[in-house]
């Protein structure tokens, strides 16, 4: 199982770096948004919305809401971000309550979950300062915390997360998560903050998005518990379906843009 999904993540990982600094934002933006569509149609059949002109519908909407955000003012960026994490934040704490078995509010879930987090990157591309490192900076992020949580959940993993939603993370695992993070954030401050509070305010943003990105899968883990699978698809072997590989940046995102817009020295 290690093994396959090491074989999975590696080359897609090492593309993903390419890409970022290779594609200018606009083609970046659509790349990332026939992952977003391939993610919220797989959150469609953890809802039910098994018809294809559910789906479609659902498609168009995102696309249609992407295409808008595309054009936001920059004055406008603050309040849909900060609308955004606040969305999160109301979504965490309902984890411990039952899924609604609302079909159409589902879809409605699954575009606050996935518009956002597309609006998220493509804005953090494009920014003149950093940008394409700042768009790989989170994909680092998320990925240290979610490989932190696997070896140190495997080697130390004692006592239960969230064992109605997800048995198998467990608290060990989220702090050796946030450990490697922790340590990522020391390392790569050396190349982008110079003062005491410019390295407070990346350890912040860091490990906050982190912590978002556990809270995020456990969201997707909740709907998939409630859907009666394991996966959300199998589309990257040893890994599941794309939402099984973006649930946690889906969350991340928003957070992270938000903290860099507010918190930027």
């Amino acid at each position: 199982m290690l093994k396959t999904r090491v074989l999975t993540a590696f080359p897609l990982a090492v593309l993903a770096v390419v890409l970022v600094f290779v594609l200018p934002t606009a083609w970046f933006a659509l790349l990332v948004g026939l992952l977003i569509l391939l993610g919220i149609w797989e959150w469609a059949t953890l809802c039910g919305l098994k018809d294809l002109r559910s789906r479609t519908l659902l498609l168009l909407a995102t696309i249609v809401l992407a295409t808008l955000l595309w054009y936001l003012p920059s004055p406008a960026v603050l309040w849909f971000l900060s609308v955004s994490v606040l969305w999160w934040l109301w979504s965490f704490l309902l984890l411990p309550s039952p899924v609604s078995h609302s079909r159409l509010l589902g879809a409605g879930r699954g575009l606050f979950i996935f518009v956002p987090a597309w609006f998220a990157l493509q804005w953090l591309h494009q920014q003149p300062t950093f940008g394409p490192f700042l768009a790989l900076s989170v994909l680092l992020v998320v990925w240290m915390a979610d490989t932190g949580a696997y070896f140190a959940g495997r080697r130390w993993g004692r006592h239960q997360l969230a064992p109605r939603i997800s048995p198998g993370k467990t608290i060990e695992g989220a702090a050796g998560g946030l450990l490697l993070v922790l340590l990522y954030a020391l390392f790569s401050s050396y190349w982008l903050v110079t003062t005491p509070v410019g390295l407070l305010w990346w350890v912040i943003t860091c490990l906050c998005s982190a912590i978002f990105s556990i809270l995020g899968d456990l969201l997707e883990s909740r709907q998939k518990r409630h859907a009666g699978v394991k996966d959300s698809g199998s589309l990257l072997p040893g890994h599941g379906g794309m939402l099984d590989r973006i649930d946690s940046l889906t969350a991340a995102l928003p957070l992270y843009a938000l903290l860099w817009y507010t918190l930027r020295p």
